[in-house]
């Protein structure tokens, strides 16, 4: 039976993942650009000692990412040089463990295998990844789930070491990290009602001192697009936007509302078959919600079931490190609160099932017909991002400039130094990071790179 299931499951994550390359299918071919060819700049290392120096804080960035930036692009310059295809391979390879360890820690709390593998599903198609797929920058964002889920898994399994010692790499990897003790102590709280502070207390020291390792490292910004707000209209905007984004519909959403609710007509008018498929989902999501707060206050529901404020606290506690940001709006920050979104989701939909529709083939058949309008939002999505998406736009453009650039170089040496003539304006400089592609091309900080004025 154990080796049918094995068999079963592998079968399903494999037609997920041909679910998946469809869906990004042309984000695997993409090339690199902008801050990727500043994280190879400060990725070398030639010895031992420079190798260890990825560890060290650096003061140019307002992140900390040893091993979520600096430790795989060494790797991948080293093995593969300036190829984006294995980064493409390594991420969709992430994305694949992550959603198997969504399977795994939606099980734990739904004791059912076929709405464990229907919330996998869900997770791995969703048009939140679209940017991960896209940009080798943000590969510390595909790798922090692995360690936020294995943690979290590890501890209610009762591994608490190992747990630690997956919350600790996380540390290394991506600041989101810093919400999972948090979300351990809620588990104990709401789930376990017993709480062991002996386990929690290393996970919250060590949390407390990366904080103030963070905030000695780089204050809080107060200008720019890190810029931080406790406006609390703000706070609720941001929160509007990522529980929109969690069901698809694109982000350029959040920057089309002209009241708290209200979107600008004419987007909505000229774009609205990109977003009616992810409107009907949260619809359904918001219709959900308002049900429960119902029966909660009409005294039908004496409170609300634990797993469900376990799973809705997940996605706003997930999100805290981002809430503040004043201009800093970005579904790759959604692959950790999106679980508790689907938790939620799927706690409710196992009530209505055993409530009302007992019959397992009659409840595939409404998984299958979810499982299918969530694609479309999520191809519908993806479809509107490659016309008018950033990311897309200015991998093609870096790829080109360099493809025109390399063979017919207008190369001067001067004082030793080389140069290369880029025309200048719209988003080539950009692109390119400036001076950074072609000294990594080049591998030599002596390149400079010229933007020819027009």
């Amino acid at each position: 039976m154990n080796v049918y299931r094995n068999y079963k499951i592998t079968l399903i994550f494999i037609v997920l993942s041909g679910f998946t390359l469809l869906l990004f299918r042309d984000a695997i071919t993409s090339y690199f650009f902008q801050d990727d060819w500043f994280s190879f700049l400060i990725s070398r290392a030639t010895d031992i000692k420079e190798f260890l120096n990825f560890f060290a804080p650096r003061t140019d960035v307002v992140y900390y990412r040893p091993l979520g930036m600096q430790i795989p692009f060494f790797l991948m310059k080293s093995l593969f040089g300036v190829n984006p295809l294995p980064f493409r391979i390594a991420t969709f390879a992430f994305h694949v463990l992550n959603s198997y360890l969504v399977f795994r820690f939606l099980y734990m709390f739904l004791k059912n295998k076929v709405l464990a593998e229907f919330g996998a599903g869900l997770y791995m198609v969703s048009a939140v990844h679209f940017i991960l797929f896209y940009w080798a920058a943000t590969f510390a964002f595909i790798i922090i789930p692995t360690f936020y889920l294995g943690s979290m898994i590890a501890y209610i399994q009762k591994k608490s070491r190992l747990g630690f010692v997956l919350f600790f790499a996380g540390l290394l990897t991506n600041e989101l990290i810093i919400t999972l003790p948090i979300m351990l102590f809620l588990y104990e709280l709401l789930i376990v009602r017993k709480i062991k502070l002996l386990n929690l207390t290393p996970f919250f020291i060590f949390a407390a001192g990366y904080s103030l390792f963070r905030f000695n490292l780089t204050k809080f910004p107060t200008y720019g697009n890190y810029a931080y707000s406790i406006d609390p209209q703000l706070i609720g905007a941001n929160l509007r936007n990522y529980l929109f984004a969690s069901f698809n519909l694109p982000e350029e959403i959040a920057n089309q509302f002209v009241t708290f609710w209200q979107l600008n007509p004419l987007f909505v008018r000229e774009f609205g078959r990109f977003l009616f498929p992810g409107t009907i989902l949260l619809v359904m999501f918001m219709t959900l919600i308002l049900y429960k707060l119902t029966r909660f206050y009409t005294f039908k529901d004496k409170a609300i079931k634990p797993e469900s404020l376990f799973a809705l606290t997940w996605f706003v506690v997930g999100l805290f490190p981002v809430l503040f940001y004043a201009h800093h709006f970005f579904p790759y920050y959604l692959p950790i609160p999106l679980v508790g979104i689907l938790l939620f989701f799927i706690l409710e939909l196992k009530i209505f099932f055993v409530t009302f529709y007992k019959n397992k083939f009659l409840q595939i058949g409404l998984l299958s017909c979810f499982f299918g309008i969530w694609y479309w939002s999520s191809t519908s999505t993806v479809n509107f991002n490659r016309m008018i998406h950033w990311a897309p736009r200015r991998a093609l453009l870096s790829q080109e400039l360099i493809k025109k650039t390399l063979p017919t170089l207008q190369a001067t040496a001067s004082g030793g130094k080389l140069f290369v003539q880029i025309p200048g304006g719209g988003e080539n400089l950009l692109v390119l990071g400036d001076q950074n592609a072609f000294k990594v091309l080049f591998e030599d900080d002596q390149v400079m790179t010229e933007y020819e004025s027009r």
